[in-house]
């Protein structure tokens, strides 16, 4: 519709606050929004979304389905945490295992309030940092988040999707999340930071 989207993101949060992770594809966004809910945040999706425009113009995210996906490496890498998950199958690029997550349903949620942007890297760094981004770093957000969304639906010349994810998520806060090679820190670090935002 004119006020509502749908993107190829993730969206995690706490107590009611969601960050839209902006990246393309095998980037670590599936990895470390799973990984979050699995700590205890609350999860909206970790592939794709639908974001919507209210009157008053706050912008809300929902799911489409309540599944999970991982890469066959993360897969193995959070088998652990995987227990009396049941993998449904593949999904339709064939890159990434999908799962329903049943015993995890009680943090999913629809209609969750955006309140920031946040543009998640892997850098060289032993741990793992969030800082405000530039304002070149926020346009590379933006881009990137319009980029897989479009490349994944096949809307790379329809210029009105285009123009309406920049309008809905350009006027929210920004932030670089630098991931270090160690998933675990990295979503220690995301709840923590998001708790650190409501205090």
């Amino acid at each position: 519709t004119d006020h509502s989207s749908l993107v190829h993101g993730a969206v995690i949060g706490m107590d009611n606050e969601g960050v839209l992770l902006c990246a393309r594809g095998q980037r670590g966004k599936s990895t470390l929004t799973v990984l979050s809910l699995f700590k205890g945040a609350e999860y909206v999706s970790d592939d794709y979304l639908v974001l919507e425009k209210d009157k008053d113009g706050n912008i809300f995210a929902s799911p489409i389905y309540s599944i999970i996906t991982l890469s066959p490496f993360m897969t193995e890498k959070m088998k652990d945490n995987l227990v009396g998950a049941k993998k449904l199958g593949e999904n339709a690029r064939k890159d990434k295992y999908v799962f329903n997550i049943t015993s995890k349903h009680n943090q999913f949620r629809k209609n969750y309030p955006i309140k920031m942007l946040m543009f998640p890297e892997i850098v060289e760094d032993e741990e793992p940092y969030i800082r405000e981004a530039t304002a070149a770093e926020k346009g590379r957000a933006i881009t990137q988040l319009i980029h897989s969304t479009t490349s994944q639906m096949s809307d790379t010349v329809d210029k009105t999707v285009t123009l309406k994810i920049i309008k809905m998520v350009s006027d929210f806060p920004c932030f670089y999340f630098g991931l270090s090679k160690d998933v675990n820190k990295n979503s220690d670090y995301l709840i923590n930071f998001m708790k650190s935002k409501k205090q």
